[in-house]
């Protein structure tokens, strides 16, 4: 019969090590709050995709002279999508076509989601 060690787990150690993974996964909306679209030509606009993917449903399209587009976090990879509100629309666009934004913080509501009744 083996001998089984246990290890001593108290409460401030599972506490430590969720606090701990708990920020990797948020690592990813570090970066500024709010966003605006860069290199879209005119009379074109930046589409808003469900997921994370030019093949993904389109939900929503964001003009290409926007500003204030509220980041909800972008991915870190070559190919980074960035989560965003805009105009009550939740969904990604493709970070490639975003630049860091202004101080947008007194544009209240521009970045509350729409509601279902």
């Amino acid at each position: 019969m083996r001998n089984r060690t246990r290890l001593p787990i108290n409460g401030f150690k599972i506490t430590v090590l969720l606090f701990f993974f708990s920020s990797l996964a948020f690592a990813t909306a570090d970066g500024p709050d709010y966003l605006d679209v860069r290199d879209i030509v005119p009379n074109d606009e930046l589409t808003i995709h469900l997921k994370l993917a030019d093949s993904a449903e389109l939900v929503g399209k964001i003009p290409n002279n926007a500003t204030c587009i509220k980041n909800l976090g972008c991915t870190g990879d070559s190919n980074w999508w960035c989560k965003i509100v805009y105009q009550g629309t939740i969904g990604w666009v493709n970070g490639r076509f975003l630049k860091e934004g202004g101080d947008c913080s007194s544009s209240f509501g521009l970045d509350a989601p729409k509601r279902s009744n």
